[in-house]
């Protein structure tokens, strides 16, 4: 086994060295989504088998959509899909998947091209598990002026570019978000996450995105550690959700924390749910990071949700950043390997 220095030094030459385009990609693997002039929101899903018996390893995504119709995109590994078909409707209880999941890339509001660091990947097929990889489409309404106005093609569509050459190192994603509701008439009302790393493997904080629906206004994320907190990323969620570079070259170590803190602006009479659907709200921080290829399994997805009418990060822990009393500042800057 690597000890933690050796993984480390690895680890920091490979993310902060010099990130280019991977030269060795082999093949394209094509997951598309056609949605011509549909008057109604849908959830529609479209996979393709993969090879049981022999991994590939993804480098690249390059997705396709359009914006105006498109609410966000998401690729996951699956054990198994609920049709018989490659093209199904999975909404009003129809799942995308069967068994286990492992969401491996999200794309939302026009963001670009994911290209991974040199000799960096994330494996699929074989003995990384999962039988079928899965595109699901969350589509708008669309209106009469957009059918007639939209110049974009009528498909959502996702290219992987994947090579069978093994990496040194994998991409894991953790997701933090909440459960509960956003209260009616808040002018500014912030949901807070948190939960640990526990994983005696450490890793290297690569990257972050960030999503919410129309009411998100801000995002944090952090590392909380022996060291104190350190800013991971922040931004406004309603631009291209992008996956860009960490504010800090932050390893995760057994026994640290993530965190995360979103801020809303809900005028509205009612209350809005957390949850998946357009009216739904959301808090994603999605933490990418980096760990040695052949770590445990578990390290390749998380998830962390707290309840946002009870958990509060002061309640937690001993000091806590301070939190932002306005929602303003500069953009986020683009980070695209």
């Amino acid at each position: 086994m690597l000890s933690y220095s050796r993984v480390s030094v690895g680890l920091m030459v490979f993310i902060w060295g010099i990130v280019s385009p991977p030269s060795d990609a082999r093949g394209v693997k094509t997951l598309r989504v056609g949605y011509g002039n549909s008057l109604q929101e849908e959830h529609t899903c479209t996979a393709l088998p993969l090879d049981k018996d022999n991994e590939e390893y993804i480098v690249t995504f390059d997705p396709k959509a359009d914006p105006s119709r498109v609410l966000h995109l998401s690729v996951q590994v699956c054990d198994d899909i609920p049709s018989h078909e490659l093209l199904w409707s999975c909404g009003d209880g129809v799942p995308g998947c069967i068994g286990d999941i492992r969401p491996v890339y999200v794309w939302g509001l026009n963001s670009t091209t994911w290209r991974l660091p040199p000799d960096t990947a994330i494996p699929v097929g074989g003995a990384s598990g999962g039988r079928f990889i899965v595109l699901q489409a969350h589509i708008h309404k669309q209106r009469h002026s957009d059918r007639m106005m939209s110049s974009h093609p009528h498909y959502a569509e996702v290219k992987l570019h994947v090579t069978t050459r093994r990496p040194r190192f994998e991409v894991g994603l953790m997701i933090l978000g909440n459960t509960g509701f956003i209260p009616p008439q808040q002018p500014r009302f912030v949901s807070e996450s948190a939960c640990p790393w526990n994983s005696v493997q450490s890793a290297f904080v690569l990257g972050y995105r960030l999503h919410t629906h129309r009411l998100g206004r801000w995002i944090e994320g952090f590392a909380v550690s022996e060291e104190g907190w350190k800013l991971i990323g922040e931004g406004r969620p309603l631009s291209p959700e992008n996956v860009h570079r960490s504010f800090t070259k932050q390893l995760l170590r057994n026994g640290d924390f993530l965190a995360s803190r979103c801020y809303y602006e809900n005028l509205q009479s009612k209350p809005v749910n957390f949850g998946s659907d357009f009216h739904d709200e959301m808090c994603n921080f999605h933490l990418l990071y980096v760990f040695p290829y052949g770590s445990a399994p578990s390290l390749r997805f998380r998830t962390c949700a707290q309840d946002a009418q009870v958990f509060h990060l002061k309640d937690a822990f001993f000091s806590v950043p301070e939190g932002k009393m306005h929602t303003g500042g500069k953009s986020d800057t683009q980070y695209g390997y």
